[in-house]
């Protein structure tokens, strides 16, 4: 497995670390804790992220493919996960369903943004030959990020409550941010 796969599993891992923090208890944060929070208000927020995502991740996918080189994926990717790193310190202060809801479209959109550049960078320097090994071992490493995360989250909500699952989770999305600006020459220098 060559570096730049590894590098790219490592930070997909450490920059999404802190936003898969909140999955396990996302449901229980918005009926506890948001005025009129319930299971369907969980049901809209979750489907405006997915929907929003899918959908504009397709727009991104198209200009990432008719664009040469690597830098445009590299920024877009910057971008989104900085903001997908920062976004659950946010939750600290959301009271209402609308924030929520706009919390969840913000995430989808830095989804749309991010994703597709990383799938890009990431299909582009897989090992011919090792494609089945080198994207299993992509989901292998997720799978165990999203695994630690719930225990880990539910462990800290439980013990000391939501606002610190709000405020540790951008600490993981930092490493892989300062990680992402680290590796930027070997996504870069083949770009011109």
């Amino acid at each position: 497995m060559n570096t730049k796969v590894k590098l790219l599993t490592l930070l997909d891992v450490f920059s999404l670390y802190g936003i898969n923090l909140l999955s396990p208890i996302f449901s229980v944060f918005v009926i506890e804790k948001i005025d009129n929070g319930n299971l369907k208000i969980v049901g809209i927020a979750l489907a405006i992220n997915l929907l929003v995502g899918q959908l504009f991740s397709l727009v991104m996918a198209r200009y990432f493919d008719k664009t040469k080189g690597n830098a445009d994926e590299y920024k877009y990717l910057f971008f989104g996960y900085a903001v997908i790193s920062f976004l659950p310190i946010f939750y600290i202060w959301a009271t209402s369903i609308w924030h929520i809801y706009l919390l969840q479209f913000i995430g989808g959109i830095m989804v749309a943004i991010s994703y597709p550049a990383w799938r890009g960078l990431y299909s582009r320097n897989i090992d011919r030959g090792k494609e089945a090994f080198e994207w299993s071992f992509n989901a292998s490493a997720n799978g165990l990020k999203a695994a630690t995360a719930a225990i880990l989250s539910g462990y800290i909500a439980d013990t000391f409550g939501f606002n610190y699952v709000f405020m540790i989770a951008p600490v993981m999305g930092i490493i892989g941010i300062i990680a992402l600006i680290k590796i930027r020459k070997y996504f870069l220098k083949s770009s011109a």
